[in-house]
C-alpha cells in the first residue's frame, strides 16, 4: 500500500489505490525527485547525469501478486505481451510457446505448459528474465502512469516491466537512445553505471570506464539520461522494476539541427505531417548525419539537450496550440540558444567540413552552419528569414510529433481524454435552467442550440486537455483535440487559437470567454463549440467572477 508518509518520492504523475484512500497521480514527479524540487532536478540532473533517489516504498502500486495475476489472465486473451530474454549463462532463447517479441503464441512451441503463467513460472525458475513490453497499452495502472508522466513532461512515454530471478540479468553493459526512470517495485537489483557517456555504436574500452554500483531496493528510483552506460544484475534476491522511457532524443538540438538542414535543403518544402510520416524526424544513429551529430555531443553538450527557452522544461512548445500561441520572447530565446550553445561550438568542432545529407541531397556542414550563424536573432524580421522559417517548421514538427508519438499507439487510446461527460452534463443543466424541462430531443445539436445562441454562455478550456494545430497544404490545418483529429479551415484554426491558446497575445490565455466572442457564423459556431465540447476540450462556466485561469 502507498499512503501518506510511506511514499517519499515526488510531484506529478500517478493514482494509486490505497487502504487509506486514493493515491495522487499528479504528485509522482515531485515525490520521485525529493529531496530536490522539480526545478532543482531539472537544473542539476535532467539531461545531464544519472541520479539515484532512495525511497522506502514503491511509487507505483504494482505488487508481485498482481504481476502473477496478469500472467494468469493472459490465457483468455490469446496473446502474451511479454518477452523472455536470453538465458544469462547459455545465452539461448526460451524454447516455449510464449514470450515472442510481438506477443503472439508460437503454434509449434516446444513447451508442454498450457498457460502463459505456467511458462513464466518455469522460465523464471530456470533463470530467464522477462519483460512486459509497452505496459501502458494494456494495463490500467501503466496507462495512468504514462498519461500522468506525459502530462507532466510533454515528452512521449513508454513503460516496460522487467521481472528478473535471483542470479540473473537482463542485458549486459549498454546504453539506450532515450532517457529512463528505473522504478523499483519489489526485490533488489544492482546496477553498474559507467562513464563516460557514449553516443556511438562503438563500445567503450574497459580500461576507459569509470563505474559505480548502485543497489536499487524498496521504492528506489534512478534517472538515467540517454548515452549513460549501465548493466543491471541480481544476486540473492529477485527483482521487479519498471523502465519508464522518456523519448527525449527526438527533441534535442542534434535532432533539431538535422531537421533544420533537411528543411533548408528540401525542394519542395515538406509539411510537418509529411516529414514525420516519412520517418525523418528521429535521432537513433541510423543515418550518417545522425551518427555525426551524435558523435559530436560529448564536445558540444548543447546538442544533447532540448532547447532552453522560456518555460521550456514545462513543455510550453508541446502544450502550445500553434506557433502563434507561444510566450513573448520564445523565438529569440530559441534562436539565441541555437547560435550560442549549439552552432558556434559545433562549427569549432567541425573545423573541417563534414558531409551531411537531406534525403537524396548532400551538403557540407560549413554551409548550413554559416546560414544559421547569419541570422539576426533579435531582428524584427527573424521569422521571415530562411532560418526563421526553418525554426518555425522545427517547432511545428516538434509539437506534432510529441503528441502523435504518444497518442498513436493503440489507435490513440493512450491519451487520457478530459471529462466529456462532465461537459455534456453542464450543457444539459444550463439548457434546463434557461428553458425549463425538455422532452427527449433527438440530437445533441437541439439540446445545445438555445444554450450556444445565448450571449451569456461562458466557456473555458479544460485543464489537462491537449489541443494543437498543424499547417497542411492549401490553407488547411490538422486539428487534434485530445483523441479527436480532423482537417479544419483557416477560420476554425483562428477560433481554436483564440479559445484554446495559453500564451499567445491574441488568445484568451486559459481564461473564461463568451460564446459570442468567437468569430464564427451561427451554425459554424455551433458545430465548432459542440466539436470541442464532445472532445472534452471545453467546459461551460456559469460565471467568470471566481473561475481561475486554467493550468495545463
Amino acid at each position: 500500500k502507498i499512503c501518506d508518509g510511506a511514499m517519499r518520492l515526488t510531484s506529478v504523475w500517478i493514482s494509486v489505490a490505497c487502504s487509506q484512500g486514493q493515491h495522487d497521480w499528479n504528485s509522482l514527479l515531485e515525490r520521485i525527485v525529493r529531496p530536490w524540487s522539480i526545478e532543482e532536478f531539472a537544473a542539476q540532473y535532467f539531461e545531464r547525469s544519472w541520479v539515484h533517489f532512495q525511497h522506502a516504498e514503491p511509487v507505483v502500486p504494482i505488487t508481485l501478486d498482481e504481476i502473477d495475476d496478469w500472467f494468469a489472465g493472459m490465457a483468455a486473451s490469446g496473446t502474451a505481451p511479454f518477452e523472455f530474454l536470453h538465458h544469462p549463462v547459455s545465452k539461448k532463447s526460451w524454447p516455449g510457446q510464449y514470450g515472442a517479441m510481438d506477443g503472439a503464441m508460437s503454434p509449434a512451441g516446444a513447451s508442454s505448459r498450457s498457460t502463459p503463467q505456467e511458462e513464466v513460472h518455469e522460465a523464471f525458475l530456470q533463470g530467464y528474465s522477462m519483460v512486459v513490453n509497452s505496459l501502458h497499452r494494456w494495463s490500467p495502472v501503466g496507462k495512468k502512469l504514462a498519461n500522468a508522466l506525459y502530462n507532466q513532461t510533454s515528452i512521449p512515454v513508454d513503460v516496460y516491466l522487467y521481472l528478473t530471478p535471483p542470479h540473473s540479468f537482463s542485458y549486459s553493459l549498454h546504453y539506450d537512445v532515450m532517457d529512463a526512470f528505473m522504478i523499483q517495485l519489489a526485490g533488489k537489483k544492482d546496477w553498474r553505471i559507467c562513464s563516460p557517456r557514449t553516443f556511438t555504436m562503438e563500445p567503450t574500452p574497459a580500461d576507459q570506464l569509470n563505474c559505480t554500483v548502485v543497489t536499487m531496493q524498496n521504492g528506489d528510483v534512478m534517472y538515467v539520461p540517454f548515452g549513460v552506460q549501465h548493466e543491471p544484475v541480481t544476486h540473492d534476491a529477485l527483482s521487479a522494476h519498471l523502465t519508464v522511457n522518456l523519448e527525449r532524443q527526438f527533441y534535442v538540438w542534434a535532432s533539431l539541427i538535422k531537421t533544420i538542414g533537411d528543411f533548408l535543403y528540401s525542394t519542395p518544402k515538406p509539411t510537418p505531417s509529411q516529414y514525420i510520416a516519412h520517418g525523418q524526424f528521429k535521432l537513433e544513429g541510423e543515418s550518417p548525419t545522425e551518427q555525426l551529430l551524435l558523435a559530436a555531443v560529448l564536445e558540444v553538450p548543447g546538442l544533447g539537450r532540448m532547447p532552453t527557452v522560456v518555460g521550456g522544461f514545462r513543455g510550453v512548445i508541446q502544450k502550445s496550440v500553434s506557433n502563434r500561441d507561444l510566450p513573448s520572447g520564445l523565438w529569440s530565446d530559441l534562436c539565441d540558444d541555437m547560435v550560442t550553445n549549439v552552432v558556434t561550438p559545433l562549427q569549432a568542432v567541425w573545423s573541417k567540413p563534414v558531409p551531411l545529407q537531406a534525403g537524396p541531397k548532400r551538403y557540407k556542414s560549413n554551409k548550413v552552419l554559416e546560414r544559421m550563424l547569419a541570422v539576426d536573432c533579435s531582428g524584427d524580421d527573424m521569422l521571415e528569414s530562411e532560418v526563421g522559417q526553418a525554426l518555425q517548421f522545427v517547432v511545428d514538427t516538434f509539437r506534432l510529433h510529441s503528441f502523435q508519438h504518444f497518442a498513436a499507439a493503440d489507435g490513440g487510446t493512450n491519451l487520457q481524454v478530459s471529462d466529456s461527460f462532465t461537459a455534456l452534463a453542464e450543457l444539459r443543466k444550463t439548457d434546463f435552467q434557461e428553458h425549463g424541462s425538455h422532452a427527449e430531443l433527438p440530437t445533441i445539436e437541439q439540446w445545445a442550440g438555445p444554450v450556444l445562441q445565448s450571449k451569456s454562455t461562458l466557456l473555458q478550456r479544460t485543464a489537462g486537455s491537449r489541443v494543437l494545430l498543424t499547417p497542411r497544404a492549401k490553407g488547411k490545418f490538422l486539428l487534434q483535440a485530445n483523441n479527436k483529429a480532423l482537417t479544419v479551415s483557416t477560420a476554425w484554426a483562428k477560433a481554436v487559437e483564440y479559445t484554446c491558446g495559453m500564451w499567445g497575445s491574441g488568445t484568451v490565455q486559459g481564461n473564461v470567454f463568451s460564446v459570442d466572442a468567437v468569430k464564427l457564423e451561427n451554425k459554424d459556431l455551433e458545430r465548432f463549440v459542440l466539436t470541442l465540447l464532445r472532445a472534452g476540450v471545453f467546459r461551460i462556466r456559469s460565471s467568470d467572477a471566481s473561475v481561475p485561469k486554467v493550468e495545463l
